[in-house]
């Protein structure tokens, strides 16, 4: 176990040295998460801590600007932490922890605690980014999904797997994220965990259940399929998506046209998804919507596929030379 002498300050300065430090750091983030917050969210998940300098509250908010800064090393996040500790506190000037103590600090709190956080931050987000979440009475939302990578660790190798490529298998770990996420505000409103083996599909679907009644679901090509869309509707949304790649629109069977480049079209949904499923149906009724874009810097004609039906209510754009290079909600159908 590390104690705090090993800083040269005696036990019971430790929770006095541990104010110093919440109190020298970022405001916003501090407003946002303050420690009393962390302290109770950490008994709220049942962990018990000692008192020491580097506190739950004072970890946390480490892992913050680590988080805000992924260019930088955990340490040089640490460093700018204890920099504005000793700007406010010369006295401390020399006693900054070790790397060791820090990496230490990180691995007490469990994985309890992270979730109980990352509740509360993205409640409360969304509380404050209300107003900036809805388009015509829809909250709009996007879903999509990566990669991360992570310390060569054995337990990370059998726990995430990794990819493997025309040298070899890859040098870390991968883990696999799906994301659910406000267009407006870019709060996380839930995420899915998995292995690198994992469907992005299967661990997007995990997460839809959070999502309310009429929000509407923005996504790329990966996740625009009938019998997705079909199971965005069940769950009482509505969707905006890319054509999926293997889609020939021309194709389509028109049931009613609002134009050359907007039209409504029944989507078969294929017939290998209906065994699995008997509740779905053999089509679905969707809006097809030609728009220009830029995509990576050029310029090109997709479709867009929606459940919005409704032109009066939904009008195309009047421009048919829009741009999708500015806001992630526009960036996620560039995929």
């Amino acid at each position: 176990m590390m104690s705090s002498i090993s800083f040269g300050i005696s036990e019971p300065n430790a929770p006095a040295i541990s104010e110093k430090i919440v109190a020298s750091t970022l405001n916003a983030i501090q407003h946002l998460l303050p420690e009393y917050k962390v302290r109770q969210l950490c008994e709220e998940a049942g962990y018990v801590w000692r008192e020491r300098i580097l506190s739950p509250g004072v970890t946390v908010l480490h892992m913050i600007l680590a988080a805000l800064w992924p260019e930088e090393s955990f340490n040089a996040s640490w460093q700018v932490q204890w920099d504005a500790v000793v700007s406010r506190h010369p006295e401390l000037a020399g006693q900054s922890p070790s790397r060791g103590t820090v990496s230490n600090a990180r691995k007490r709190l469990p994985l309890a605690v992270w979730e109980k956080l990352c509740t509360y931050v993205s409640e409360t987000a969304q509380t404050w980014g209300e107003a900036f979440a809805y388009w015509r009475g829809h909250r709009v939302v996007l879903l999509d999904g990566t990669c991360v990578s992570m310390p060569d660790e054995p337990a990370l190798f059998q726990a995430f797997g990794v990819n493997t490529g025309c040298h070899g298998p890859g040098r870390y770990p991968l883990a696999r994220v799906a994301t659910l996420c406000l267009a407006g505000t870019m709060t996380v409103i839930a995420y899915a965990l998995g292995g690198y083996r994992d469907s992005e599909c299967a661990l997007a679907r995990s997460i839809l259940g959070v999502l309310r009644k009429g929000d509407l679901l923005i996504a790329d090509r990966h996740f625009a399929a009938a019998h997705f869309y079909w199971r965005y509707q069940s769950l009482g949304l509505e969707f905006l998506t890319r054509a999926h790649q293997r889609l020939i629109v021309s194709r389509i069977k028109r049931v009613q046209s609002y134009g050359r480049t907007d039209f409504l079209g029944w989507l078969a949904i294929n017939k290998n998804y209906r065994k699995k499923d008997r509740h779905l149906p053999q089509h679905l009724l969707v809006r097809f919507i030609q728009a220009s874009v830029r995509i990576r810097g050029k310029h090109q004609t997709i479709w867009l596929v929606t459940s919005l039906l409704d032109e009066k209510q939904y009008p195309r754009p009047r421009s048919s030379n829009s741009t999708a290079g500015d806001g992630e909600s526009r960036r996620c159908l560039n995929n």
